[in-house]
């Protein structure tokens, strides 16, 4: 009978040790387990940052063009300035010679007369 108890005591030792070894592969799943949820979190949060980001370049881009366009637009309207600008020089400088002109005519009347009253 001494026998039937060591090997006894060897099973219940073995199965001591066997426990303990699931035990030690359950912890090693859990922390597994739980490495692998954070993992997924920080992929969360880098595919929101990166989204985030996309959307400030699209939102920037947008802007860009926006800009541009609105530039093209003032480019558009101080080209039509500048053109109303230079119709009125040229209307002023007409009317100048035109009045400079009346003036002269208008001088050698008085001239041509004094000499024809003389």
């Amino acid at each position: 009978m001494g026998q039937a108890e060591a090997h006894q005591r060897q099973l219940d030792l073995k199965m001591e040790q066997a426990e303990a070894h699931q035990r030690q592969l359950d912890l090693i799943i859990q922390q597994d387990m739980m490495a692998e949820r954070e993992h997924q979190r920080h992929l969360k949060r880098l595919e929101k940052e990166i989204e985030l980001e996309n959307a400030r370049a699209v939102s920037s881009s947008a802007t860009v063009v926006r800009t541009q366009a609105q530039i093209e637009i003032f480019e558009r309207l101080l080209m039509k300035v500048q053109q109303q600008i230079e119709k009125i020089e040229k209307r002023e400088r007409a009317n100048s010679l035109s009045e400079d002109f009346g003036a002269e005519r208008t001088q050698n009347y008085y001239s041509r007369s004094v000499v024809t009253l003389t």
